[in-house]
């Protein structure tokens, strides 16, 4: 199971992936796919080992962590020249925006918004949307936004 830092909608359970069993003593690389990081998974804080325990299930899980690692990222800056800017509200992005020390930290999903709206709103692509917003359920493909969904909107947050 894959975690980020908790600022996705939907994925602070966490992405699950299963590879099957794994013996001890076994060495394996499971890549993620490009769809789901887009080329970049720093937004990925945690890694999750899982195994089935019957204690666990008891308390009313079937699953015990068995491993916990954070994951440090050192990889640049894969937009260097991303700059979010505000114009206005239109018919399709007339949702609410955080802001703190005068930068844009999120944007609220309202009824009607419609993501190339928000996108253009912003002065972003859909790419830089996608970027920010990796985590997006269900995949960061979805096209289409849920009222009261949070996007970011912040390289530093991503």
């Amino acid at each position: 199971m894959l975690r980020d830092r908790g600022r996705h909608r939907g994925i602070d359970r966490g992405l699950q992936f299963s590879y099957g069993n794994l013996l001890p003593g076994d060495t394996h690389i499971y890549p993620l796919a490009k769809e789901l990081t887009r080329g970049d998974p720093s937004f990925l804080d945690t890694v999750l080992i899982t195994g089935f325990d019957e204690q666990a299930l008891v308390r009313g899980c079937h699953l015990s962590v068995l491993a916990l690692a954070v994951l440090t990222w050192t990889s640049p800056d894969m937009r260097p020249g991303l700059v979010v800017s505000d114009s206005v509200k239109t018919g399709g992005a007339h949702g609410e925006v955080t802001r703190a020390d005068g930068k844009f930290i999120s944007y609220t999903v309202t009824h009607y918004d419609l993501l190339d709206e928000v996108a253009a709103r912003f002065g972003i692509t859909l790419d830089d949307v996608f970027h920010l917003n990796p985590a997006r359920t269900p995949s960061p493909q979805k096209p289409t936004l849920d009222v009261g969904e949070d996007l970011n909107l912040s390289k530093d947050l991503h």
